[in-house]
């Protein structure tokens, strides 16, 4: 059958088209890939982007696909190993949680397209955009972070802070407008 995404395989010539899920999707409010652990039913991603709603009820199976822009959930950053993490424009939250007095520095790369009419981005972000961006004190597509329900604050490549007050750790886009964004942050990390 044809590819549609690298994610799924669309067969049958007539009759409505079938997807059907490879293994690197995960939940929404997961961090990794996990064994479903007999649950198959929730809602499931892949980099965010799409979001699927899996439903299983009498032998019935049944696949909802769905563009980030029609949803308002926003998905967990995927981690990739024991001290990385991919973060994408679709994610927010992460897994790890911080207390205070703990020390954690922060190692960014890779690169963003910030939409059809804009360039290239590192995490640093790019100058502009005021309307588009969810802090307007950092440059547009910056790595943001945040812990809690604190304020956010700039990471961009890199960056070494001292926990305040204790929370879920939170890394964003500093972008609203991410429908049209392609690429991602790798996030590396140490906590002390």
């Amino acid at each position: 059958g044809k590819r549609v995404n690298s994610q799924f395989k669309l067969s049958g010539k007539t009759g409505p088209p079938q997807y059907e899920l490879t293994a690197n999707y995960r939940r929404l409010i997961d961090s990794s890939i996990k064994p479903n652990l007999g649950k198959v039913n929730g809602i499931f991603t892949i980099d965010g982007e799409f979001y699927f709603s899996i439903n299983i009820v009498e032998n019935e199976f049944g696949v909802n696909v769905s563009k980030y822009s029609n949803l308002k959930l926003r998905a967990f950053a995927e981690r990739l190993s024991y001290n990385r993490l991919k973060v994408t424009s679709w994610s927010e939250k992460t897994d790890i949680m911080l207390k205070p007095g703990e020390k954690i520095t922060f190692d960014a790369s890779g690169r963003l397209e910030l939409g059809g009419f804009s360039r290239e981005c590192s995490p640093e972000g790019i100058t502009g955009f005021r309307e588009y961006k969810i802090d307007s004190r950092f440059n547009y597509g910056a790595l943001l972070g945040k812990i809690g329900d604190g304020d956010w604050f700039f990471i961009g490549n890199q960056k070494e802070i001292t926990v305040k007050e204790g929370g879920r750790l939170s890394l964003r886009v500093n972008d609203q407008k991410v429908k049209d964004n392609t690429g991602y942050f790798i996030v590396d990390y140490e906590k002390e």
